[in-house]
């Protein structure tokens, strides 16, 4: 009984997974034929046409997006464009992050966002041209709670928005595993506020380092004999974090 009751279920099985006939599609599956290369040839030609990207970019952007019709890039370019971006702007910002010609429906809020709290139209755009990827962060788990954070730091929301200018990359970068644990040392090492203030909102760049090379920058300093509730420590961090040793021990000397 168990063995005719396995030989039904067997044969049923089949029939629900049987593969398909010579030349017939499986579902829900485009044919390669077709798939991987006129909608990739339709993407290149787009990219290069509407985008403005060489072909070779165009033909690289193509293996990370892939679309049959224009309509949601259409959408996009037609935001970046009522919003300023340059045709530059939008080809860099395409050869960078393609993926953004598929988000028509979360661009917008993440734009309003910046203009809400005060980054006008042509700040966004050299914003995002300049860090193209900003545009896949999460607007409520990321790019409001990290504004939201730097803001904390420098005071007011017009030095959050210089300092973002002046560093992009600020307002992509994980705070958790860059800001957070830089100011951590700065202020374990007695480093006012007013200074720590004064390093963000001008010199961002310095922070864009892994913890370990900023702790070792904090020790050289102090190991030169700067004190760290001195302004002159500022300056030397600056100068160490982004000066070669050769050019640094040289110019450190001018403050010691």
């Amino acid at each position: 009984m168990l063995v005719n009751f396995a030989r039904r279920a067997l044969l049923q099985a089949r029939g629900v997974l049987a593969l398909p006939a010579a030349g017939a599609q499986p579902p829900l599956l485009r044919p390669s034929s077709t798939s991987s290369t006129e909608p990739r040839s339709f993407t290149v030609s787009y990219l290069v046409d509407a985008c403005g990207l060489s072909p070779e970019s165009a033909a690289s952007a193509s293996r990370r997006v892939c679309f049959e019709t224009p309509s949601r890039p259409d959408s996009v370019l037609g935001l970046l464009r009522e919003r300023g971006f340059s045709r530059t702007q939008i080809a860099e910002v395409v050869r960078r992050n393609p993926v953004v010609l598929l988000g028509d429906t979360i661009l917008l809020p993440k734009i309003d966002f910046l203009r809400s709290r005060g980054f006008s139209d042509s700040d966004i755009a050299r914003l995002i041209s300049g860090a193209p990827r900003l545009l896949a962060r999460s607007l409520d788990k990321h790019l409001r709670p990290t504004l939201n954070y730097i803001v904390e730091l420098v005071q007011s929301e017009e030095d959050a928005v210089a300092a973002i200018k002046r560093c992009p990359r600020m307002l992509y970068e994980d705070p958790g595993s860059q800001l957070v644990p830089k100011i951590a040392t700065l202020r374990s090492n007695g480093v006012p506020q007013a200074y720590i203030r004064h390093l963000v909102l001008y010199h961002g760049r310095k922070f864009q380092t892994s913890t370990e090379q900023f702790d070792e920058a904090v020790s050289r300093v102090k190991a030169l004999g700067f004190e760290p509730w001195k302004a002159g420590f500022v300056t030397a961090l600056h100068i160490i974090r982004g000066t070669a040793e050769s050019l640094w021990r040289k110019k450190i000397g001018v403050y010691g």
